[in-house]
């Protein structure tokens, strides 16, 4: 059983703020004990069977009023949608000083077996808010649904993008060591908190913190540095199209102040989850995203899958604009030092770049040299350091080759090794990025990890 000691603001008709200090279960059974107070329990969301609330369990049930229509709300403005089935088969409104923690406090010591994957996270986080948030540029999704009491709410001061970019010292000599350290996740698939399964996008962002669209457990992790468990950020509600929810999430961008973006690929969806939030809002709905990118000048960048374009936002923008007209079939996207966009055309096998400010895309390495060779170039993702070379993630080849700018072929700097587990081995890696001293994570997605290579930059000097 997962425990998880959060602060929740609920809104009232947008001008009460609401401040209930309740605590969530996830992956326990209805009912189960959750609390120091025996007659607490966990009463599980409509949104998923193993996630809920802890709330007292005794209340009468006359005083239950059933949830509204298809979506399960309540329109009492202090009430959450939950199932309790001792009182009726159908989801209803419980009122919200019964799940506060001064009703049910924190158990006095969570039990962990320590012989069995730790699937457990304990965090305590207060936030505050003066008035609501509105999101400004919210397209309207495909899949509607109404929340009238339970938005999550604060007031906060964007910072430019956290995006990850090389220390400005790697050099034409540097290399990486060939035995990668695994950084999140234990190389078996799973749900537990220290287990991914096929996870695809990465972000590092600062103090070397790993974030994993953990793609098959329809979330999104976080792992603070030497960790071995991770905690759940994004992604409460297991898979659906609720807005606690994500579903095959393909990749993932975090800004300064920790918001995260997620391409919610089997939605159909850019969801934005602010820290500590347990709802996300949706930001654009294109289809089957795959990519997802933020400039420091706060400009979004999201690809597709399928069609020939980039959807852009600049920052303060009500709209999307559709960029990048031959940039077919482009994959993980990713920006550099100057603002420049960097991706992978898999129609063509090249790695494209799109500097800023400009709408067409040029390829810096197309492995036309290597076609005939075996294994031939085969990119998936690329990431572009400060002197312009270029490091591609070769799924199908199990390795990372570097291009000096302007180069024909590439040198092979981790992996080749064929597919395999082994600490210099990769198993069909999705996804490259740097830390800002220059180290190299690949999302390992086979092996249900992410594996970080250390730089070496003594031949620099």
């Amino acid at each position: 059983m997962a425990m998880i000691n959060v602060s929740i603001l609920f809104v009232v008709f947008n001008v009460l703020v609401v401040p209930v200090y309740s605590q969530t279960c996830q992956g326990t059974t209805a009912y189960a004990s959750c609390s120091s107070n025996s007659a607490c329990g966990c009463f599980p969301m409509v949104t998923a069977d193993d996630f809920g609330v802890c709330g007292f369990l005794w209340l009468t049930c006359a005083r239950l009023e059933p949830c509204k229509g298809t979506n399960d709300y309540c329109d009492q403005p202090d009430h959450v949608c939950v199932r309790h089935t001792r009182c009726r088969n159908q989801p209803v409104c419980y009122p919200l000083q019964m799940i506060d923690q001064r009703v049910c406090p924190p158990p006095n010591n969570i039990p962990v077996d320590t012989t069995t994957p730790m699937d457990i996270t304990h965090q305590t986080t207060t936030i505050e808010t003066t008035t609501p948030f509105t999101e400004t540029t919210t397209v309207e999704t495909t899949t509607p649904f109404t929340e009238t009491t339970m938005t999550t709410t604060f007031q906060t001061t964007t910072t430019s993008s956290a995006s990850e970019k090389p220390a400005d010292n790697i050099c034409a000599t540097a290399t990486w060591s060939k035995q990668g350290i695994t950084v999140a996740g234990n190389g078996t698939q799973g749900a537990a908190y220290n287990r991914l399964y096929y996870p695809d996008g990465i972000f590092i962002g600062k103090n070397q913190t790993v974030y994993v669209a953990d793609t098959d457990n329809n979330r999104v992790m976080k792992w603070v540095k030497n960790a071995s468990v991770g905690e759940l950020v994004a992604g409460h509600g297991g898979s659906g199209s609720n807005s606690s929810q994500l579903k095959k999430p393909k990749d993932i961008v975090v800004d300064g102040d920790e918001t995260v973006y997620v391409a919610d690929y089997g939605n159909s969806r850019i969801q934005k989850w602010f820290r500590n939030s347990f709802r996300a809002a949706t930001v654009l709905s294109v289809a089957y995203p795959i990519g997802i990118a933020l400039d420091d000048e706060e400009t979004m960048y999201v690809s597709m899958t399928s069609g020939s374009y980039l959807f852009q936002q600049r920052k303060g923008a009500s709209k999307w604009e559709s960029i990048g007209n031959n940039a077919t079939q482009i994959q993980f996207i990713t920006i550099d030092k100057n603002g420049a966009v960097i991706g992978v055309n898999l129609q063509y096998k090249q790695v494209l770049i799109k500097h800023k400010n400009q709408t067409k895309f040029y390829y810096i390495a197309d492995g036309s040299e290597e076609y005939f060779l075996t294994p031939s170039f085969d990119p998936y993702s690329a990431i572009v350091d400060q002197s312009g070379y270029v490091y591609v993630l070769e799924r199908s080849n199990n390795r990372v080759t570097r291009w000096g700018p302007s180069a024909k072929t590439g040198t092979i700097i981790i992996g080749g090794r064929g597919s395999g587990s082994a600490a210099d081995q990769v198993n069909s890696p999705s996804d490259i990025s740097f830390d800002d001293e220059g180290n190299i994570y690949i999302a390992d997605t086979n092996n249900h990890r992410v594996q970080k290579f250390s730089i070496d930059k003594s031949s620099c000097n």
